[in-house]
């Protein structure tokens, strides 16, 4: 295992306290950050121009995937699937990985649900059409409609309205 720089008896260095010197680094560069906005405050008389912090798109509507898990947007499943998974070459590889954490992933992952690379095709088609018609590409989401189940059979998906 490779020597950490804050390594305090196997804590991970996010856990281990700040000595006296990286205290007294993080203080001086707060008070060189103060220093130069109030510096440079005078010279900021032009307002940023306002910008929306939300584009408006398609109107609210739920997406329903049937079969699909919490994971199907990921490719966590996809990864060492056939040596059980990530966290479990992770955990063969020495990495602590809590059981509470294996058994979610077995449950998002498990072979009886969608893969996530049969959803992924889909969930493309969904955000495409979403963005399109949100960026006035489209006058309105293309293959949104009742036809996206026959669209996409065998994977059964449904809109509805939210």
């Amino acid at each position: 295992m490779p020597t950490m720089i804050a390594d305090r008896g196997g804590m991970p260095a996010t856990l281990v306290p700040a000595t006296r010197g990286q205290r007294r680094f993080a203080a001086i560069v707060v008070a060189a950050s103060a220093l130069v906005f109030v510096a440079l405050a005078p010279f900021a008389k032009t307002p940023l121009a306002p910008v929306w912090g939300f584009i408006p798109t398609y109107e609210a509507a739920l997406v329903v995937i049937d079969n699909a898990t919490h994971l199907a947007f990921l490719d966590v499943c996809s990864l060492g699937r056939d040596q059980g998974g990530v966290l479990q070459i992770a955990k063969a590889a020495g990495v602590p990985v809590p059981d509470s954490l294996l058994s979610l992933y077995a449950d998002g992952c498990a072979t009886k649900y969608l893969k996530p690379e049969d959803a992924w095709p889909l969930i493309d088609h969904i955000v495409t059409a979403q963005l399109r018609s949100g960026f006035g590409l489209d006058a309105e989401a293309v293959g949104l409609g009742p036809e996206l189940s026959a669209a996409w059979s065998p994977i059964d998906v449904k809109v509805e309205d939210a």
